[in-house]
């Protein structure tokens, strides 16, 4: 493998890493705008998804990519079904409802343990060179997730225990769902022989979770009757959002698939979620600026990223 190209590969994944968190992190804000405005959980969870679906759709249309669509599906229809449930439903299922009980930032903050899940769980999902975990980059991953933890010591002092706390364990079955979603649907495509695409990924995830999202739509409504205004114009932002930063996810984590180290580093921009969030929330909602322990999570959140995207000799152990 060229070292040259695995480092451009490298960096370019970092660069649509960063854009990715960025919009990311609007779904964090507006779901907790949308749960304040007694918005239910249930319809800010589903309506992303269903709203998403006819836009990736006229995306593949326009591209004319309709065909490798179809061809993808039939390949493996249960696959995506099975990989779709877990990696769109259990993955945002979890964080819709964290949003609703625990502030944005902490949903947020609490996010990158994702990072350090991928990089534990590659012993399980794969049988290739991608078993190894690299020491490495899960000491790089463990020191952004220290880094995220103190950034939120400051911001916890005003947050009431009981909801962060159910907040955390709800993160935890997202931050889980979603590298195993990730991982498995790009395993998916390799074993058909598929050619990769970020999009015609998503849109077939996202066609297989529609069973669970039409099931949540349905308790949303018994539970709380049709959504109102604002929590379909709101969720037809964080759609939108979810079109432009999910695939660019996927794509930069598709580029570096083979080369575990470096997929754990593009895993590891997830971290920079929380620096938008808490930016994005400060303008629109209003928060105390970080404090001292906060400046220096920062620091630690940055240079462990910093370190992910080093050059070195090889990216594949």
């Amino acid at each position: 493998m060229n070292p040259d190209s695995s480092q451009s590969r490298l960096w370019r994944g970092l660069g649509l890493g960063m854009l990715a968190a960025a919009f990311f992190s609007v779904s964090f804000v507006l779901s907790r705008q949308m749960a304040e405005a007694n918005g239910h959980w249930a319809w800010t969870a589903s309506l992303r998804f269903l709203m998403m679906l006819p836009m990736l759709l006229g995306i593949l249309v326009v591209r004319g990519r309709w065909s490798d669509l179809w061809q993808a599906w039939k390949a493996a229809p249960l696959g995506w079904i099975v990989w779709g449930t877990v990696g769109c439903g259990l993955f945002y299922v979890p964080l819709v409802a964290a949003c609703a009980i625990s502030p944005a930032w902490v949903v947020a903050g609490s996010w990158p343990v994702a990072i350090v899940i991928g990089i534990v769980i590659a012993p399980w999902l794969y049988d290739d060179h991608r078993r190894h975990i690299p020491r490495r980059a899960l000491g790089y991953s463990s020191l952004i997730v220290i880094g995220v933890m103190l950034l939120q010591v400051g911001q916890a002092r005003e947050v009431a225990l009981g909801p962060v706390l159910v907040g955390l364990m709800l993160v935890l079955v997202s931050a889980t769902a979603h590298p195993i979603g990730n991982r498995m649907s790009m395993q998916l495509m390799e074993k058909q022989q598929l050619r990769p695409d970020a999009v015609i990924r998503l849109t077939a995830l996202t066609i297989g979770s529609l069973p669970a999202w039409l099931a949540l739509c349905a308790w949303g409504w018994f539970q709380a009757g049709w959504p109102p205004a604002a929590q379909w114009s709101g969720s037809l932002i964080v759609a939108a959002c979810g079109v432009i930063a999910t695939p660019m996810f996927y794509a930069a984590t598709q580029s570096v698939s083979r080369e575990p180290e470096a997929l754990a580093a593009v895993e590891a921009t997830q971290a920079a979620e929380i620096l938008f969030t808490l930016l994005f929330e400060a303008i629109l909602i209003g928060i105390h600026p970080p404090d001292v322990f906060g400046i220096v999570g920062l620091a630690v959140i940055i240079g462990g990223i910093l370190m992910h995207a080093a050059p070195r000799r090889s990216l594949r152990t």
